[in-house]
């Protein structure tokens, strides 16, 4: 397809329109150091917001609550406060994307939203610290913020050093306080919270990384290399690619990111597709496997906040046209007076009996399963799962 076509299809996209609507967000969505001043303007008790030190209250219990520290809630009421702090470590410049500092206390914040960590940022944002403040008897935390964060998952291991948080606790403090605040600055904390909100892309980004595969891929190019490499260097540049690269960065970072599971992707999509079930099915994505549950599992997991209790699991086999397919239930999200059951119900799938201590059993699985045979084998795995689910989700 034309890349102009590309394009175009892109911006008519109505998950791209969804999240890209705010007056705010079209200024602001793709550049993190406009969100670091908000940040920073509500972490200033005496500021114009009128909020006092109600958000630097919040923020400092969500650090004591995740990094299990005994920081006064008071702390930063006397804090400097500044955004794109200039260092200089290894003859690297870089800024600090927030520094707080007190007589008594030091805390950087790294604020990523849309990108991701890159040129080993926070070993070197610590290392300066240790090195500039070794004399200075006060205490230092690194804190990497990103909307993005999960707590859980290959693609969001952080240094140990730092302290990782999501927006959650951004997004619950401004819908409690939003009817407080000055009405000059309403405005401004409403369409943030509305960022923050729309920056969910998560039900949709699959279907993305499918829809636009391809214009991905050549954004990918503009953002890997140098912009002034990319524009003396090339025979042609697209002027319209790069433009809509950076209105869109935040975005376009979050779907590069993903589209590297491009084909697990697209094989997900296939065998959703296939079954008799498809409007049911749940999945996540990992680096080698897709698994696979049923809505009311995903649900009732959500609600208990634990794992799926029965899942199958979809795994390539040397060759992308070979799978192995599982089929498992978790006994140990299973409520006590289920498990009796639950195991009569394994025992019709299943040759072993189950240990007294098991707690992930292996139910049915098939092994070297061909492309051609895969929606079959997933639907009867999955029409018992639809059974073992019966047993433990509570209506």
């Amino acid at each position: 397809m034309n890349i102009n076509n590309l394009i175009k299809k892109f911006k008519e996209d109505e998950s791209i329109a969804r999240v890209t609507q705010n007056n705010l967000s079209n200024f602001l969505s793709c550049n993190e150091v406009g969100i670091s001043k908000i940040i920073a303007w509500l972490l200033d008790s005496e500021e114009t917001h009128e909020l006092g030190n109600k958000f630097s209250k919040a923020f400092i219990k969500q650090l004591n609550k995740k990094a299990k520290l005994r920081l006064s809630v008071n702390a930063l009421n006397k804090a400097i406060i500044v955004c794109e702090y200039p260092i200089r470590h290894n003859n690297q410049n870089r800024r600090l994307d927030i520094l707080i500092t007190t007589d008594e206390l030091c805390i950087v914040i790294e604020n990523k939203f849309g990108c991701k960590e890159h040129n080993n940022q926070l070993n070197c944002y610590k290392k300066y610290f240790e090195d500039a403040r070794k004399k200075k008897q006060v205490s230092s935390y690194f804190v990497y913020l990103d909307v993005n964060y999960a707590e859980s998952g290959e693609e969001n291991t952080i240094n140990s050093d730092w302290i990782a948080l999501n927006y959650d606790w951004i997004l619950d403090f401004l819908n409690e306080n939003i009817q407080s605040v000055a009405k000059e600055a309403k405005p401004v904390l409403s369409e943030f919270r509305a960022m923050i909100e729309a920056h969910d892309l998560s039900d949709d980004i699959d279907e993305l990384c499918l829809n636009h595969h391809e214009l991905i891929d050549e954004v990918e190019q503009i953002r890997q290399e140098k912009v002034t490499n990319f524009i003396f260097s090339k025979s042609s540049f697209n002027l319209e690619l790069f433009k809509v690269y950076k209105k869109y960065q935040w975005i376009f970072d979050w779907l590069i990111s993903h589209n590297k599971f491009y084909h697990n992707i697209t094989l997900a999509n296939d065998v959703c597709n296939s079954i008799r079930y498809k409007n049911t099915v749940k999945y996540n994505i990992t680096k080698n496997t897709i698994e696979f549950t049923h809505r009311d599992t995903y649900d009732f997991a959500e609600e208990q906040d634990i794992y799926w209790g029965s899942y199958i699991i979809l795994k390539t086999v040397e060759h992308e046209n070979r799978y192995s397919l599982k089929l498992y239930f978790n006994l140990e999200q299973c409520d006590e007076n289920k498990k009796e059951e639950i195991k009569e119900k394994i025992y019709e799938y299943r040759e072993k009996t189950i240990g007294s201590t098991a707690k992930r059993v292996l139910v049915l699985e098939y092994e070297d399963v061909s492309k051609r045979s895969l929606a079959d084998r997933f639907d009867e795995l999955f029409s018992i799962l639809k059974k073992l689910q019966k047993v433990y989700v509570i209506k």
